[in-house]
């Protein structure tokens, strides 16, 4: 999600995660945990369990998405300063789309920091990717959601993010 409404790290484990390693499936699970319940010291519970997924399978671009999601919301609680949080959220979503460029989370995570950065370009271009690649992602939901109410379209606003929070 970019400016307004900020959404979760990830969504539920689906279909696409059922091959995952089940160490990881459990580190998500619990990273995702971590990420909602946000009680003090839950989002760097949610950074170590991705971090602990990481060294568990390399490859996963999943991890990295949902680490960089992490790192903005560190970021954006003021957890963490600025630009360490930003250069998380960067590598961390650069590391995802590396690994698969297909993975709409990634394309998301990187449209979120490219907003923040001001440059709008590059985050349209990954938004309008990764909404096309899963037009259903609750990401993708909640950013719509978020230019929606911007835009001064409310009731869409709220629909949208109704179905965003129905993913999760």
């Amino acid at each position: 999600s970019g400016a307004g409404l900020v959404a979760a790290s990830g969504e539920s484990v689906t279909e696409r995660d059922a091959s995952l390693d089940p160490r990881v499936r459990a580190c998500l699970s619990q990273a995702q945990f971590y990420f909602h319940r946000r009680a003090a010291g839950d989002l760097e519970r949610a950074r170590l369990c991705l971090e602990q997924a990481q060294g568990i399978d390399p490859l996963n671009a999943l991890v990295p998405a949902r680490l960089s999601g992490v790192f903005m919301a560190l970021r954006v609680e003021g957890l963490l300063d600025a630009d360490s949080a930003l250069a998380g959220q960067r590598a961390a979503a650069e590391r995802a789309l590396q690994l698969d460029p297909d993975l709409a989370e990634a394309h998301l995570r990187m449209a979120q920091y490219h907003r923040h950065t001001s440059n709008q370009a590059q985050a349209q271009r990954h938004f309008e990717r990764g909404v096309a690649l899963d037009p259903g992602h609750a990401l993708a939901l909640s950013m719509q959601a978020g230019q929606a109410a911007c835009r001064g379209q409310l009731e869409k606003a709220i629909e949208l993010q109704r179905r965003s929070v129905a993913q999760e």
